[in-house]
Order: structure tokens, then C-alpha cells, then sequence
């Protein structure tokens, strides 16, 4: 009297550049997969689980609409397990270059953040000087510095 797991609805699970836990973001995915039986969101892995029979491009494409500046993609199915062991040292190479390739994302993540943040410190420090030395009206910082002068 097992039931098997055949039976299950389809998941499929869509992953994020960033999401938050905010009322609008919720709304939007509420929005984007209203024709699926249900959804679960990972909001620390940034990762939204559709379960029930969806086209996942249509779900895709309404994800995007809704989240125009987020990177938003489908996750693959993972295989099945097999009972063989045969190709257990090919699974555990693949892991290791998997964590190690892990490992360098974050650390590029990490290094793009920290310089992000020097960049906008010398912007603001730059602002501070430039009111300081000049009587300059106007001071806009976006990418680049535009200096407006007394009219």
C-alpha cells in the first residue's frame, strides 16, 4: 500500500539573481505562476519551486516581465540516482570541481561588492571636496561626475 513517487505533481524550480522578501516581490510571484497547483519560495537560496502541471518558458517569460532586472533561469532536473556504483570517483570529481568552482564565484562576488563600495567612498569623498573647494550648485554621481556650476 506504497504509493510512488511517479505520482507526484511536476516541479519545476526557477532561480534568482536576487530576491526579496517584501510584499511586492511576493505579489509578483504570486502573479507570475497563479496557473500552478502551488509554489515554494527558498528565499536564502533564491529559488522558487512551481509544483502542478505549468509550461515552464510561459512561467519563465512571466517572471521576467515582472522582474525585468533580475536574472532569472530554470534550474535542470536533477538525474536519478542509479543503484550501480561504478561511476562514484567521476560524482565525486565533478563535486569537488563543482565546490571549487562554487568557491570562486563567491569570492569574485565578494571582491566585485568590496569594490563597489571603494568606488562609491572616493565618489563621495570627490563630492565632499569639490563643495568644498568651489561654490558649485549641483553635484550628480551616477558612473560618472557632473559638476554643474553657479548660474
Amino acid at each position: 500500500m506504497t504509493e510512488k513517487k511517479d505520482n507526484a505533481p511536476p516541479t519545476v524550480v526557477f532561480k534568482f539573481s536576487w530576491l526579496c522578501e517584501c510584499e511586492g516581490c511576493t505579489m509578483k510571484i504570486k502573479k507570475a505562476v497563479r496557473s500552478a497547483e502551488d509554489f515554494k519560495v527558498d528565499w536564502s537560496a533564491y529559488e522558487l519551486t512551481v509544483i502542478g502541471k505549468v509550461d515552464p518558458v510561459k512561467v519563465l517569460d512571466n517572471l521576467k516581465k515582472e522582474f525585468p532586472m533580475k536574472k532569472v533561469e530554470i534550474v535542470p532536473p536533477q538525474p536519478k540516482k542509479d543503484a550501480g556504483g561504478g561511476n562514484k570517483k567521476k560524482t565525486d570529481k565533478k563535486k569537488s570541481d563543482d565546490k571549487k568552482e562554487q568557491d570562486k564565484k563567491a569570492k569574485e562576488k565578494e571582491l566585485t561588492k568590496v569594490k563597489r563600495v571603494k568606488e562609491k567612498v572616493e565618489l563621495i569623498e570627490v563630492r565632499q571636496e569639490v563643495r568644498q573647494v568651489t561654490e558649485i550648485q549641483v553635484v550628480k554621481i551616477r558612473r560618472e561626475l557632473v559638476v554643474e556650476g553657479p548660474k
